[in-house]
C-alpha cells in the first residue's frame, strides 16, 4: 500500500515501509475566500491518511477517507482548508475541474515523502527487493511522469475556452451581435425597399386598372374568401372582400345568358382561364374579358388570380366591323362571299327541300348608260329592298355583283311556294317603278330546288341554267328547275 513516509511514527506500527520513491511539496489549499493568515478558526479537511501532517485547529475539523474527497470539500466550501501534496492538488482541480479553491506553495514547511507499506513487517525480502528496484529508478525521469500524469489537460470544449477566455468570448459575441445587427438592418431596408416597390407597382397597376375599368381579384380556395379591386363595388355592386363566397355568389347580380355566375364557374373548375363572356346585370347585357391564373401546391389548387375587364365597346366595334364586311355596300344586304357561306351551312346541315333563286334585272346596262351610275345604284338599292320585303327573314338574301342577285328560301313546302314568291317579287318591282317613278327594269329568275348532296355550286349550276332559259324565252319570267 502507498502510505506517507515517517520513520518516527511506523517504528511503532506493524508496518514495515520501503525507501521512499517520491519526493514533493507541501501545499496549502484554500477556498477562494479564505484569507489563509488566520487558519486557527478555519475547518479543516483532513484526509485520514494524512498521519504526519499538523492542523492549526482540529476541534471542527471533517475527516475524508481520500484526498479527492478533502479537496472537493474545500472547493465545495463545506470546509475551509487542508494540507497536501503539490501533485494531488493539481491533479485533481484539473481533473474535476476544481475552480474554488487556491493552491498555496509552503516554503517553509519539510517536503512529504512517499514510500510502500509492508503489512507483515517480517517480509524483509520483499522490502529488500522493493528497495533495490526504488534505487534503480531514476528519480528526475520519476518525477516527470507523475508531472505530467498529474498535470492532466482537461478536454478543450467551448465551454472551457469560455471560461478561460470570458473577454475574449465577450469581444466575439459583441461582433457577431454587430453583424446580425447589420445584417438584419439591411435585410429590414431591402424587405421595405421591395415593400415600396410592390406598393408602387401596385398603386400603378391599380390606376391602369381604373383607367381601363378593371377588376382584379384574388381567391383562395381554402378560405373559399374572394378579394376584389375598389372597381367591383362601383361595377359589380359588391364589397371588396366577400367570405364564403360559393354561398355569397349566388346572391351576386352578375350572371351570364344562361342564368350562372361565370366567374364562380370558372374558378371552381381550378384551371387557367382567358374567354370572353356576356354578363347580364343591372339589366343590360355587356361583353366582359375573364382572365384567370390558378395557383397550384403540388396536386391542390390554393388560389387564383385574374381580371375581369370590360370589353363591350370593342367587341360591339369588332361585331359591327364583321357584320360590315358580310354586308354589300351599297345594297346593305349580304356580299357574294357570305351568302355563299351561308348558304353551303345550312346544305352542310343535311335538311331539306330549299329553293335557290338567281336573278338579275333585264337589260340594266342600259339604265347607267341613258341615266346614268347614280341612277342605276338607286335601281340596285330599291332591288335589295324588294326581296327583303317578300322573303323577310325566312331567306338569305345577298348580291353576287353587278345587277345580279341570290335568294335562298330555307324549308319550302313546295313548288307552289316558290312560284308565288316568284310572283310576288315581278309585282313588287312593279309597284316600285310606279311609286318611286326610277327605271327600275323587269327582273328574270331561276330557281332550283335542293336535292340530296347539293352543295352551293351544283345548286347555283341549276339555278344558272333555268335562269338562261328564262333569257332565252324573252325575259321578265321566272324558270323553276326540274325535280
Amino acid at each position: 500500500m502507498n502510505i506517507q513516509y515517517d520513520y518516527d511514527l511506523m517504528s511503532h506500527s506493524t508496518l514495515l515501509l520501503s525507501t521512499p520513491y517520491l519526493e514533493t511539496e507541501r501545499v496549502l489549499v484554500a477556498g477562494n475566500d479564505v484569507d489563509v493568515t488566520t487558519l486557527k478558526e478555519k475547518k479543516a479537511a483532513i484526509y485520514k491518511g494524512n498521519v504526519t501532517e499538523k492542523y492549526e485547529n482540529t476541534k471542527n475539523a471533517v475527516y475524508y477517507d481520500s484526498i479527492e474527497e478533502a479537496l472537493r470539500a474545500v472547493d465545495e466550501g463545506i470546509c475551509d482548508y487542508t494540507y497536501t501534496d503539490s501533485y494531488a492538488a493539481s491533479f485533481y482541480q484539473y481533473r474535476d475541474d476544481f475552480t474554488h479553491y487556491i493552491i498555496y506553495p509552503q516554503a517553509n514547511s519539510s517536503s512529504m515523502k512517499y514510500s510502500m507499506g509492508i503489512i507483515n513487517s517480517s517480509e524483509n525480502t520483499l522490502a529488500t527487493i522493493l528497495n533495490k528496484g526504488i534505487r534503480t529508478i531514476d528519480t528526475s525521469e520519476l518525477e516527470s511522469y507523475i508531472y505530467e500524469n498529474a498535470q492532466q489537460q482537461k478536454p478543450f470544449t467551448f465551454m472551457t475556452y469560455i471560461q478561460e477566455n470570458p473577454l475574449k468570448f465577450m469581444m466575439l459575441i459583441v461582433a457577431a451581435a454587430s453583424v446580425l445587427l447589420m445584417l438584419g438592418y439591411v435585410y429590414y431596408r431591402n424587405q421595405m425597399k421591395m415593400k415600396k416597390q410592390i406598393e408602387l407597382e401596385n398603386t400603378r397597376y391599380r390606376y391602369l386598372s381604373e383607367i381601363m375599368k378593371e377588376v382584379i381579384f384574388e381567391y383562395d380556395y381554402r378560405s373559399d374568401m374572394l378579394r376584389l379591386t375598389s372597381e367591383a363595388v362601383e361595377i359589380f355592386k359588391v364589397p371588396e372582400v366577400i367570405e364564403h363566397f360559393s354561398s355569397y355568389q349566388s346572391e351576386i347580380l352578375v350572371v351570364d345568358g344562361k342564368g350562372n355566375n361565370p366567374l364562380y364557374e370558372q374558378l371552381m373548375k381550378k384551371v387557367d382561364t382567358d374567354a370572353d363572356v356576356n354578363l347580364i346585370f343591372h339589366g343590360s347585357s355587356l361583353w366582359y374579358h375573364i382572365y384567370i391564373k390558378v395557383i397550384y401546391d403540388g396536386a391542390q389548387a390554393v388560389s387564383a388570380i385574374g381580371r375581369v375587364q370590360n370589353i363591350h365597346a370593342e367587341k360591339m366595334e369588332k361585331e359591327q366591323l364583321r357584320k360590315i364586311s358580310m354586308l354589300d355596300s351599297l345594297t346593305d344586304i349580304l356580299n357574294a362571299a357570305s351568302v355563299k357561306k351561308q348558304i353551303q351551312e345550312v346544305l352542310n346541315a343535311k335538311s331539306t327541300p330549299h329553293a335557290l333563286y338567281i336573278m338579275d334585272l333585264d337589260d340594266f346596262k342600259e339604265v347607267n348608260d341613258v341615266h346614268g351610275h347614280y341612277m342605276g345604284d338607286q335601281v340596285l338599292i330599291q332591288t335589295a329592298t324588294a326581296l327583303q320585303e317578300v322573303f323577310r327573314d325566312s331567306a338569305i338574301v345577298g348580291r353576287l355583283g353587278g345587277d345580279e342577285f341570290v335568294v335562298f328560301m330555307k324549308h319550302i313546302s313546295g313548288r307552289e311556294q316558290v312560284k308565288e314568291k316568284c310572283q310576288l317579287l315581278t309585282e313588287n318591282l312593279r309597284y316600285k317603278r310606279e311609286t318611286t317613278k326610277l327605271p327600275i327594269p323587269t327582273i328574270s329568275i331561276g330557281v332550283s330546288l335542293s336535292r340530296t348532296g347539293d352543295d352551293f355550286v351544283s345548286l347555283y349550276q341549276r339555278a344558272d341554267i333555268a335562269l338562261y332559259d328564262v333569257k332565252h324565252q324573252g325575259k321578265d319570267n321566272y324558270v323553276i328547275d326540274k325535280e
